[in-house]
């Protein structure tokens, strides 16, 4: 236990709470990127770009989906439980599998993007979720291991930060698909390369690479199955997930919903999407303190740290969505009224959705630890099985809330299964 107080991000030791805090900011950041972009896109851009854009997004987030949950998420896992000794080829391995990857799925992806959007080059498209993917990847190293202080990864966002919205501002008047794209590309790729060069430049992490490319390809092939195996059903889930979270539009295109109607959900659930700041916080620092303890610890006391958790969190986390109603609504209201109309129901609709997600967050934390990924793919199975039986009755019913109601119903669908799910095994196993 005493070596577990010593590790960096472990609950209790000062210079874990310190780090989750410079997580907390730093996501903070992140998704000054991630949501600040869509809310500044969404009024400076012309309604047909935007919408465009918010049809492009979905393509490239599943790219993203795939690539983080198959090579980036299992990082938080398998670096202190496995390859602590081999972060170096690790990274390499995972760096490069994921540039393969987002190729292939991009080739297949820009295929079915261009029967909706015709005027767009397939290496502006690809550069999105490329360099989303590789920024995840070096972020998700430094969060998990020893060797890099998350500084880092905090200067790296900061970067990000500057580079975005530089060239956004820069190229704001008149700004059309194409430079968007290029836009997310530059900034998303350099603050990667520069976190890169930190890595690398660390003796620990050079020390830790195999020196041959043969050696390389047999890690890489172990590494490959191990994440596989483990995220198997994550990945289908997070197919399922990417469904009823962006494909929803590319569905409403389908259906030819109007570029308004998608640009002002899209807007308000990136508005109250904020919260999800808070729940990658979470799972980037709890994720692996529980990963690290229960490798010691054999899975005892796991129900006791998800109570911690909560214990830690809940005010602040109440206090947030409390605060949320009169800023967000304000700030929606000031920024976007006269442009998509009165958003209130949507905005409600929205923010429970987030309340619930973040009230189940600790237990998904738990379930991952523990490699119980299965009801992962389950929920959102039957969550993207609502969405898709759910919105064509509602349209064909001409209900004014149709995307943000089928919204809602999924994710109340998944997160119900996971509740349920963890509260049986919870009553059968002494572990949970």
């Amino acid at each position: 236990m005493q070596d577990d107080m010593r590790t960096p991000n472990t609950i209790g030791a000062p210079k874990g709470i310190s780090n989750k805090y410079l997580l907390l900011i730093d996501q903070t950041l992140l998704s000054v990127v991630n949501f600040g972009s869509v809310l500044l896109l969404s009024r400076i851009a012309p309604v047909d770009v935007f919408g465009s854009f918010v049809v492009t997004y979905s393509y490239g987030y599943f790219i993203f989906i795939f690539c983080t949950l198959l090579l980036s998420a299992p990082i938080l896992i398998f670096l202190k439980k496995k390859w602590q000794q081999q972060e170096g080829t690790y990274l390499i391995s995972t760096l490069l599998l994921n540039i393969v990857l987002c190729i292939v799925l991009g080739l297949v992806a820009y295929f079915f993007l261009k029967t909706q959007i015709s005027d767009i080059s397939f290496l502006h498209f690809l550069a999105l979720p490329l360099g989303m993917t590789l920024f995840d990847i070096t972020k998700k190293f430094v969060f998990s291991s020893d060797a890099v202080h998350v500084k880092y990864g905090l200067l790296a966002t900061i970067l990000l930060n500057i580079s975005f919205f530089g060239l956004l501002l820069y190229l704001m008047y008149g700004i059309d698909l194409d430079q968007v794209l290029e836009v997310y590309g530059i900034s998303f790729m350099l603050a990667a390369l520069v976190l890169m060069v930190i890595i690398f430049s660390t003796q620990t992490v050079r020390r830790s690479i195999k020196t041959t490319s043969v050696s390389i390809v047999q890690f890489t092939k172990k590494m490959i199955r191990t994440h596989f195996t483990y995220a198997k059903w994550i990945i289908l889930g997070g197919v399922a997930f990417w469904g009823y979270n962006q494909g929803i539009y590319i569905l409403a295109k389908s259906f030819h919903v109007d570029d308004l109607i998608i640009g002002k959900v899209r807007t308000i659930q990136n508005l109250v999407g904020v919260f999800n700041i808070l729940m990658i916080t979470l799972e980037n620092h709890y994720t692996p303190i529980f990963s690290k303890h229960l490798s010691v610890e054999n899975n005892t006391g796991l129900k006791q740290r998800i109570k911690n958790v909560y214990a830690e969190n809940y005010i602040k986390v109440l206090s947030l969505f409390v605060l949320a109603v009169p800023f967000g609504l304000g700030f929606y209201h000031f920024v976007y009224l006269e442009k998509y109309g009165s958003g209130t129901i949507i905005f409600v609709m929205f923010l429970l959705v987030q309340l619930l997600l973040v009230a189940i967050k600790p237990i998904s934390i738990a379930l991952k630890s523990i490699e119980k990924t299965i009801p992962f793919f389950v929920s959102h199975l039957f969550a993207v099985t609502v969405m898709v039986g759910v919105f064509p009755i509602l349209l064909y019913a001409k209900n004014g809330y149709t995307l943000a109601l089928t919204f809602l119903m999924a994710n109340v669908t998944y997160a119900i299964y996971i509740l349920v799910y963890y509260l049986k095994k919870k009553k059968s196993s002494n572990v949970l």
